[in-house]
């Protein structure tokens, strides 16, 4: 009889022990479970707020250039002038320069607008309401003839994205009379006319000139399409 108790005693606590270890486990795994779910949660809440903030710095310089689009828009003394538009990111920040051009005559330029936390007035380029732009090499082009007077202007982005004039290159050609009176001027400094067309020929071989300014109209419709 008392090898029978002790028997199930030995028995008893087996199935005591056996128990015990199984709620340590238990209580383990759930709060490996419970860390893993409190750093997935922090993780999702790390990648939303990058999303809100890329979604905040998009519609900013959107709704400011969309801003000063309407306005323009709706301004009637630039209703007979054909103001027109362009994007173009100049700085490769990501966020394109907004040129406006006010109409298409030769005394027209182009007026360059920057985002860097609220709208900002760059510079004011081109003639006939365009403005000519290298990509590859950050050189505007503006060129202009009148009455036999011919002007081949250039200007540079620096280093900080600020203009920068280069070089102008002049001739009276068409205006002077004889061959003798013929002026060739590179920064208002007279020059030889060899020296005249080395540089202007050393400009003239960019060839990736795009023009800006004009790509889109004052409407709706083209707001819409310049910033889808």
């Amino acid at each position: 009889m008392k090898k029978h108790k002790i028997l199930a005693f030995f028995i008893l606590m087996s199935i005591f022990l056996i128990g015990c270890d199984s709620q340590s486990s238990n209580s383990s795994s759930s709060m490996n479970v419970e860390s893993n779910i409190q750093t997935a949660s922090e993780e999702s809440i790390d990648i939303t707020e990058d999303i809100e903030t890329e979604a905040v710095t998009e519609t900013t310089w959107q709704s400011e250039y969309r801003k000063l689009l309407e306005e323009i828009m709706n301004d009637k003394t630039y209703s007979d002038q054909s103001p027109h538009f362009s994007l173009h990111d100049l700085t490769g920040d990501g966020i394109p320069e907004l040129f406006i051009s006010d109409g298409f005559n030769r005394i027209n330029s182009c007026k360059i607008y920057g985002f860097d936390e609220s709208l900002i007035f760059m510079e004011k380029h081109g003639i006939d309401g365009e403005t000519a732009y290298s990509p590859d090499n950050k050189i505007f082009y503006d060129y202009d003839i009148a009455q036999g007077h011919e002007y081949f202007i250039y200007y540079t982005l620096d280093e900080n994205n600020n203009f920068k004039h280069e070089i102008t290159l002049y001739n009276n050609v068409g205006a002077a009379p004889t061959e003798e009176d013929r002026i060739y001027t590179i920064n208002n400094q007279k020059v030889s006319y060899d020296t005249y067309k080395g540089n202007l020929d050393m400009y003239q071989e960019i060839d990736d000139f795009v023009l800006l300014g004009r790509d889109y109209e004052f409407t709706e419709e083209d707001i819409l399409k310049a910033f889808s």
